[in-house]
């Protein structure tokens, strides 16, 4: 008979799991298994029992854990494992340790015009998943888990990738504005197809010279109202008629479609329409300002803002984490709702901000650059910049995450390349980033504020 490696102990009132497990382990370190209900209601999904195997790592003393669905197999395995990397082994699932840096692996979410690669998601559409390689489960599994590591947030600060297309019109995101979401964008690549001179563009924002009075206000918000108006039934006549292509071609409703085979439809329709609908859009978008971006631009959209990243213009965006926009207006059909939110956002829009393009210099050091590419209300994002020699000293009091923008990265046992992400849990032993080679590293972090 196999000897009973792991011992289930009863959950404990008012205590999280990890809580359990390490009141369990100071008192006999074997390892100890608890279950516990992963709830789906942020992401309007069912509840999943789960279990988690917990122990001690006896040469840190950090906290240790693998995260199964509670089922008959997961339960005679945690029965059965010797430890948890036997258990690990055996149901094909990551071991995470306190001490040590989690990959986020990419969740792709494909959108209208482009896709966007997602992190920390955690919606209906979608949840990014946490783990190595194919040893991976899902991201709200670790939270309700381990909630002590990451300051007990149901949600993580967002981190995503847009990854617009390429063609003009087809690849621009919708222009939109958000009550209470704070997002900033860092440009890492631009389309030479779109961008043969490696500038891309993003609206942001309308033309000041427009706005500069009260009266001159009033004037613009007619005047952009009455735009919105007229692009929008023109809009509502076309994206019927592709509507009808769409299910002649027995395609979704509100499923992406290719451009190219949109660009097919498209030819189907009178030319009249498609030259009015031209005419009615650029007289619309005439009411908001260009702003040039190149890679390493860093872009901060205040609350109120109308903005659109542009087609081809590639971004690492922070945000928080909660889903609230008003779509002011889109140049092709909206897939996840019916309708634009022109009138409300027109009532709230600012008409004052501008593209601000200046960093402050946290901390300079021989082969360190350490900049504030924002402060929110809520959370903080630094670029580190490391060159040959340079060190750079991070100390976990909360929970961070990690982004690669240039460079492979060592970081201790972990590594961290371009568009790479890592959670760092909070209470984490302080560790040291130390350059080595000669290209030079780019990374971002991201934490919680006070």
């Amino acid at each position: 008979m196999p000897v009973v490696a792991m011992r289930f102990i009863p959950p404990v009132l008012g205590l999280a799991p990890d809580q359990a497990a390490e009141k369990a382990l100071s008192v006999n370190e074997m390892p100890c298994v608890v279950a516990l209900t992963c709830s789906g209601e942020a992401f309007g999904a069912e509840d999943v029992p789960l279990l988690a195997a917990f122990e001690r790592d006896l040469s840190s003393s950090a906290l240790r854990c693998l995260i199964a669905a509670e089922n008959d197999y997961s339960s005679e395995v945690f029965e059965l494992a010797g430890c948890l990397e036997d258990a690990a082994e055996e149901l094909a699932l990551p071991v995470f340790a306190q001490n040590h840096m989690i990959p986020c692996l990419p969740h792709h979410e494909p959108k209208p015009w482009g896709e966007e690669i997602w992190f920390t998601g955690i919606e209906e559409r979608g949840v990014a998943e946490v783990g190595y390689g194919q040893a991976s489960i899902p991201l709200p599994w670790l939270l309700a888990t381990v909630p002590s590591w990451f300051n007990h947030c149901r949600a993580p600060i967002l981190l995503k990738i847009l990854a617009p297309r390429p063609e003009p019109v087809w690849g621009d995101l919708y222009l939109e504005l958000h009550r209470k979401k704070q997002e900033v964008y860092v440009i890492t690549a631009v389309d030479e197809r779109a961008w043969p001179q490696g500038k891309g563009q993003i609206r942001l924002g309308v033309p000041q010279d427009l706005v500069s009075d009260n009266d001159k206000k009033q004037e613009f918000i007619q005047s952009f109202s009455e735009a919105i108006s007229e692009y929008r039934a023109c809009r509502l006549e076309i994206d019927s008629a592709l509507d009808a292509c769409r299910q002649r071609d027995g395609l979704a409703l509100n499923a992406p479609v290719e451009p190219e085979r949109q660009q097919q439809w498209l030819a189907e329709l009178p030319q009249s329409l498609l030259e009015q609908e031209r005419k009615l859009r650029e007289a619309l978008f005439a009411h908001t300002q260009l702003h040039d971006l190149q890679p390493g631009d860093v872009v901060t959209v205040p609350t109120l803002t109308p903005h659109s990243l542009q087609h081809g213009v590639r971004a690492v965006e922070f945000q928080t984490p909660v889903y609230e926009r008003l779509i002011v207006a889109f140049a092709q059909k909206v897939l996840t709702q019916d309708h634009w939110d022109s009138d409300e956002a027109l009532e709230l829009m600012n008409l004052d901000a501008t593209l601000d393009r200046s960093l402050e210099m946290v901390h300079q050091a021989k082969g360190c650059r350490v900049e504030a590419v924002v402060r929110f209300d809520d959370f903080s994002v630094d670029r580190i910049t490391l060159t040959a020699g340079g060190r750079y000293r991070w100390t976990p009091k909360d929970y961070s995450i990690w982004m690669g923008i240039a460079g492979d990265i060592g970081i201790g046992q972990a590594s961290l390349g371009p568009e790479q992400a890592l959670l760092v849990p909070a209470g984490s032993a302080d560790f040291e980033v130390v350059h080595e080679g000669d290209e030079e590293w780019v990374f971002l972090v991201a934490s919680p504020c006070a």
